[in-house]
């Protein structure tokens, strides 16, 4: 049996590394964890990862793995690994998405080069670094000025044990559409919201779950413009998600115009083929390394709330169509999104050998 570390300062419970770790575990491998939490003291996280590498450094080790987020940590990992392979788990760029995605503050500024000089440092120290996307690689390897050749590309999956086909509750005549999400501008809320005014008279509902940056905007919209056939519900629990998009007709992937948007396939996507629903998603490159539009996933142009309108109504009026595309990417994600393909797939690469 090989062994794995993950290594950091990192939640077990994020769904790349929940995924990651499980899809591991049944390829075979032993998977050792060495982890500080990240709500822990700045001083005392770093003394609590030394302290557990001391209990595991006379072990067989295979591969290190720097679970996101780990920019901060991988200098650490490759001193005290020292004859270890360092794989990185870079998943999002911290330069990026505070920057040019969340807009947290402007790109000269002294946040964000410490940010752009994290993400730099972490890749250049690292053996192997994973990215969800080729997209996302190629953003990586000229922002940074890394080699694309020490890169592997590692969708994002769903985890099947939370997110699987379960029985649909009884419908009504109301068209239900499901949406969850941390309201990021690369989600595209606001053409979530302009394709439900343009739907309004028609039997149909949006549930939009969760909370973040651009929630009270979402609110203002939906009071302002009387959006009736929009329910708001804020955060719910986790474990509620599962039910929530079973009594769902049809789930909303993003639809944002941020360069990120357009470099990724985000989780609610995998989640929702994993649970054998019907998903429409903007027609982006990254969604096209994976998907086509009409075979396994039905597309809209992005930031367009009309295009977003109009592929809801033609799917709403082909129930057959839709079923058969839900079915093909349910068919999809249990072959290769599911935690168990995703790591025998990475497992092939000669990067890791």
């Amino acid at each position: 049996m090989k062994t794995i570390v993950f290594f950091g300062i990192y939640d077990p419970g994020y769904s790349r590394n929940r995924i990651l770790t499980q899809g591991f575990k049944e390829n075979g491998w032993e998977v050792l964890v060495c982890r500080a939490d990240a709500r822990s003291g700045f001083f005392y996280k770093y003394v609590e990862l030394y302290r557990q590498f001391k209990l595991i450094k006379a072990k067989k080790i295979d591969l290190v793995l720097v679970a996101f987020p780990g920019q901060t940590v991988v200098l650490m990992a490759k001193v005290l690994f020292r004859r270890k392979k360092i794989v990185f788990d870079m998943f999002l760029s911290l330069f990026d998405s505070n920057v040019y995605d969340r807009k947290v503050y402007g790109k000269y500024s002294p946040k964000a080069f410490k940010d752009w000089l994290l993400d730099w440092h972490s890749c250049a120290l690292s053996d192997v670094i994973l990215l969800d996307t080729n997209e996302h690689i190629s953003y990586v390897s000229s922002q940074f000025h890394i080699s694309s050749k020490k890169m592997i590309r590692v969708p994002i999956g769903a985890d099947t044990s939370v997110f699987r086909p379960l029985q649909t509750p009884a419908k009504n005549d109301m068209f239900t559409l499901h949406f969850h999400g941390m309201f990021i501008p690369l989600q595209g809320i606001e053409y979530i919201l302009g394709a439900a005014k343009i739907l309004i008279n028609e039997p149909m509902k949006f549930v939009i779950v969760g909370s973040g940056q651009e929630y009270k905007k979402a609110v203002q919209i939906v009071v302002e413009q009387q959006l009736t056939n929009v329910a708001l519900l804020g955060k719910m629990p986790f474990e509620k998600l599962p039910e929530m998009i079973a009594a769902s007709d049809m789930c909303l992937g993003i639809f944002g115009h941020t360069e990120k948007a357009a470099r990724v396939v985000p989780n609610k996507v995998f989640e929702y083929i994993a649970m054998n629903k019907p998903v429409i998603t903007a027609d982006t490159k990254a969604v096209r390394e994976f998907f086509t539009d009409g075979v396994d996933m039905t597309m809209c142009a992005s930031a367009d709330a009309a295009s977003l309108a109009e592929a809801i109504r033609k799917v709403q009026k082909d129930a057959a169509s839709c079923a058969r595309i839900a079915q093909k990417a349910y068919e999809r994600s249990c072959a290769e999104f599911a935690p168990a393909p995703i790591v025998k797939n990475l497992l092939k690469s000669p990067l890791l050998s």
